[in-house]
């Protein structure tokens, strides 16, 4: 995954030009995340999208009203096959539902922050929980949008 490789701002003809030859030439094994480039703008998204100048954005929490609104978010990049990173790394508390909702909405990734303390390291557990409880039925859903996306 990388993440906004350039400069968010497009050329005044549109999507930067250095974002879609690079989603060509990389596109199809990594996750280019446009996480300024689009925000969690709808139309950005089609426009970005229609342009295929990233592969990927993310979701935050402080970005969204209510959980369906999130989920809306994340359905909506789906129908790009895009990854979605679900952004939880201010939030040190213990609480792992981030976790569960990343799983859950087949996001493919998690940014909890860093191993420094219990809040970070709590999520992760739970996703390694999580994989643990699903066994062989489980999926990694991340490397399926990158199938999605044509060059």
């Amino acid at each position: 995954m990388l993440e906004d490789p350039f400069d968010a701002f497009p050329d005044p003809s549109g999507t930067s030009r250095a974002w879609i030859r690079y989603v060509e030439e990389m596109g199809r094994s990594v996750h280019i995340v446009g996480n300024q480039l689009v925000g969690t703008d709808p139309q950005k998204v089609a426009k970005v999208g229609d342009d295929k100048a990233c592969n990927g954005a993310t979701l935050r929490w402080s970005d969204f009203a209510t959980v369906s609104d999130a989920l809306g978010f994340a359905k909506l990049l789906h129908e790009q096959y895009w990854g979605v990173v679900l952004q939880d790394d201010q939030c040190t508390c213990a609480e792992t539902f981030s976790a569960d909702f990343a799983v859950g909405a087949q996001l493919g990734n998690l940014r909890a922050g860093g191993l420094k303390g219990q809040g970070h390291t709590g999520k992760y557990n739970r996703v390694l929980q999580i994989a643990d409880e699903m066994g062989k039925e489980g999926e990694y859903v991340g490397a399926r949008f990158l199938s999605g996306l044509t060059s």
